[in-house]
C-alpha cells in the first residue's frame, strides 16, 4: 500500500490506499479512461480519469488521512528495527507534500552552508587564501631556473577586411604558463608577444641586458634550450 496519497493511478490494477477509517480502493474500469472509488463511510462513485487524484485526496482527508505502510520483519535477512525505521523515514521524505518539499530545500541549503564554513575554517584553505602565502608561491615558482623555453604561435589571416592576427602559447619547463590574448600581427611578432609577457611577470629578470635583446639570447648567453615555431591557422577560433 503507498505510503502517501499517489498523484498517479494504474489503468489496469487496483490502488489500495490504506486510511485511518480503513481502505479505498481506486478500481479501474474498461478503457482506463474512468474509475471506480469506494471509501469507507462513503458511497462508492465512478469519476474521470481527470477528476480521480483531486476526488481520491479528497476522501483520503475525510476518511482521516493516510497510514504509512510499516514493513514488518523480512523473511530473506534478520530483522534490523534501525533499517526498517530509516525505510519508513526514507518513505516520508519522498511523499508528494509541497512541505516537506520546503524543508528539504532548507536541509540542503544549511548543509551547503555547513561545507562551506568547515571549508573555510580548515588551515590548508585559510593558507591557501592567504595574500601572503600566494605572493610566496609565485616567488617561488618564478624563482626556478628556466632549463627549457618553448613559444608555440598561431597566426590566422583575416579574409575580406585582412589583416594578420597571433597568439603565443608560452612553456617554460615543459608547462603551458600562459596563452597571450589575440593580437594583430605578423610574422614573428608572437615571439615579441612571449617576450613582452615573460618580461612584465619577472620571468626575464637578470636575463636579458637589454628590453631590446631577442629571446635567442637566452639561448646564444646562457644556454637554455630555446624552441620555437608558428603554424598558420584556417580559423579564428583554432588561434
Amino acid at each position: 500500500m503507498p505510503t502517501h496519497i499517489p498523484t498517479t493511478f494504474s489503468r489496469i490494477a487496483k490502488t489500495f490506499i490504506k486510511v485511518a477509517n480503513g481502505t479505498i480502493v481506486v478500481t479501474p474500469m474498461r478503457g482506463g479512461d474512468e474509475y471506480w472509488i469506494s471509501a469507507p463511510g462513503h458511497r462508492p462513485q465512478r469519476v474521470g480519469v481527470y477528476e480521480l487524484s483531486g476526488i481520491v485526496r479528497q476522501l483520503v482527508d475525510l476518511c482521516g488521512g493516510p497510514i504509512p505502510y510499516r514493513p514488518g520483519p523480512p523473511r530473506d535477512r534478520p530483522w534490523n528495527p534501525y533499517e526498517d525505521a530509516k525505510t519508513v523515514v526514507t518513505n516520508l521524505l519522498e511523499a508528494d507534500d509541497p512541505e516537506m518539499t520546503r524543508i528539504r530545500k532548507r536541509v540542503a541549503k544549511a548543509k551547503t552552508e555547513r561545507e562551506a564554513a568547515t571549508m573555510a575554517a580548515d588551515p590548508a584553505i585559510q593558507h591557501a587564501d592567504d595574500p601572503l602565502a600566494f605572493i610566496q608561491r609565485e616567488v617561488k615558482r618564478r624563482s626556478e631556473p628556466i632549463k627549457k623555453l618553448e613559444v608555440r604561435g598561431r597566426r590566422w589571416y583575416r579574409r575580406g577586411a585582412g589583416g594578420v592576427y597571433c597568439k603565443a602559447y608560452i612553456y617554460i619547463n615543459d608547462k603551458l604558463v600562459h596563452v597571450t590574448p589575440e593580437q594583430y600581427g605578423y610574422g614573428d611578432h608572437y615571439l615579441t608577444l612571449a617576450k613582452d609577457w615573460l618580461r612584465r611577470e619577472g620571468y626575464l629578470e637578470g636575463l636579458l641586458d637589454d628590453e631590446r635583446d631577442p629571446l635567442w639570447h637566452l639561448r646564444d648567453k646562457h644556454k637554455i634550450d630555446l624552441q620555437y615555431g608558428v603554424t598558420d591557422v584556417a580559423r579564428e577560433r583554432d588561434l
